[in-house]
């Protein structure tokens, strides 16, 4: 007669189990002395362990592509440091900007590059000034001077600091793109913001 090996419990020192899964880490068993067990599947090669909380096994995952910031702070105009009605200033690195195109400056100053391939999704900023009128204006992201994607429409600097944000973005983009941010101003009525300043930061998954 053939020997029957015996299936040697948890308690018992053993795994409480016969056979696992080619391949796949053993976890605990859902009690502290239940069989272990084998996670369902190793999924595409690449992917990451990652727990699903203490009432379940772990399972393969795609990782996250990496996570990239952009940050800027600048001055709008020269002189008074107020925007001008109805503009569209292009967010620049270390500049007062004059103009109201990227072609006022050197374009690199306006570019933000991409290091590493991904989707935007989320844009968070926000502006300090010398408070105006409440007329609300417009920020949105350019994407290699094609692609616009509105962060908000609802900037109201009646009040300082003014934050906006967005955390619904869907924008795929490739290492190498660059993304520009776009400040469309409004007619303020009767009182321009002045001495305005922004922070940004963009987030890329």
């Amino acid at each position: 007669m053939a020997y029957k090996p015996k299936v040697i419990t948890v308690p018992e020192g053993g795994f409480g189990i016969a056979s696992n899964t080619v391949n796949t880490p053993i976890c605990g068993g859902t009690t502290s002395t239940g069989n272990t067990q084998s996670v369902a599947s190793l999924e595409t090669a690449g992917y990451a362990l990652k727990s699903n909380g203490a009432a379940a096994l772990p399972t393969f995952q795609a990782q996250a592509a990496g996570l990239g910031y952009v940050f800027t702070s600048i001055g709008l105009t020269s002189g008074a440091g107020g925007p001008a009605d109805s503009q569209n200033y292009y967010f620049a690195m270390g500049f007062n900007c004059a103009g109201t195109t990227s072609a006022g400056f050197d374009l690199a100053s306006t570019m933000f590059m991409v290091p590493k391939s991904g989707t935007i999704k989320a844009c968070y900023g926000a502006f300090t000034c010398t408070v105006g009128s409440a007329q609300t204006s417009t920020i949105r992201l350019r994407v290699n001077n094609t692609t616009d994607v509105t962060i908000t429409s609802a900037l109201n600097l009646s009040a300082s600091p003014a934050a906006f944000s967005n955390s619904g973005l869907s924008q795929v983009v490739s290492a190498g793109d660059y993304i520009q941010c776009i400040w469309d101003t409004p007619a303020w009525t009767p009182t321009n913001p002045t001495n305005c300043r922004v922070s940004l930061s963009v987030y890329i998954e």
